[in-house]
């Protein structure tokens, strides 16, 4: 942001401990899964980047970058879920499914237009896996602003193969903010989101935070459970209440 630090209602949310219940098609028939809402709290937009030259308009292969600051300092809700432990290889549907019923119930409200590709509804999807059985989190990766319902799906899906894979060899899983990238189905490393994970907060007579953005089917279904979190942001335009992206 242009003042270098962005104001939030983090530790004051607006609302907490919501839920919304979605049903997805499994080999067992239609089930329902619970997704917990932690917090839904306000803080503002930060501005847009604009990634040119590329043939997918995202950082990864563009020749340089804009910056438009002209929704900067413009009010957004966003919208936290809980760790949703349980979903196993339907994870991707069940994100998928979350956010299409998020988008809905916010259109017939009249809250936003939640036109994804316009940037008015965006995701970003957390994933991490563990091993059947155990109680301890895997640990998670975030990909950010994933940008319409089909995107939503094949980022979680690309995200836990690629724990999968790297867990099978021994490895271990990073911490990091990635990218989907719409023309390999994978992501990619944002590493400008990744040099500082430090979160500092400031105390006033109004709370605000500076803080960089929260920093897992092949051999999947044999070996590994999923937990996912997912985040949705909406903000203010215009007099207008817009959604940002989709779920931490």
């Amino acid at each position: 942001m242009p003042k270098n630090f962005q104001t939030s209602q983090y530790d004051e949310p607006i609302c907490t401990n919501g839920y919304l219940d979605v049903t997805i098609d499994t080999e067992e028939g239609p089930k329902e899964f619970r997704i917990e809402i932690e917090r839904v709290h306000m803080e503002e937009d930060t501005g847009k980047s604009l990634h040119m030259g590329g043939a997918t308009g995202r950082i990864h292969g563009a020749d340089y970058s804009l910056l438009d600051y002209n929704r900067a300092g413009i009010p957004l809700v966003e919208i936290v879920t809980k760790i949703i432990p349980g979903t196993g290889k339907y994870a991707p549907e069940v994100a998928r499914a979350y956010v299409a019923e998020l988008r809905d119930i916010l259109r017939s409200l009249g809250v936003s237009d939640v036109k994804m590709e316009q940037g008015s509804l965006r995701c970003d999807a957390n994933v991490s896996l563990r091993a059947i059985g155990a109680t301890t989190l895997g640990t998670r990766s975030e990909t950010k602003n994933v940008n319409s319902l089909r995107s939503v799906e094949r980022a979680v899906r690309g995200e836990m193969v690629r724990h999968a894979e790297i867990l099978d060899d021994g490895g271990k899983v990073k911490q990091e903010t990635r990218h989907f990238q719409e023309d390999t189905g994978l992501t990619v490393l944002d590493d400008r989101k990744n040099r500082q994970r430090t979160i500092d907060i400031f105390q006033n007579q109004i709370s605000f935070q500076l803080f960089q953005a929260r920093n897992g089917l092949k051999r999947f279904a044999q070996h590994f459970q999923n937990d996912h979190l997912f985040d949705v942001n909406v903000y203010k335009r215009r007099g207008q209440f817009r959604i940002k992206r989709w779920p931490q």
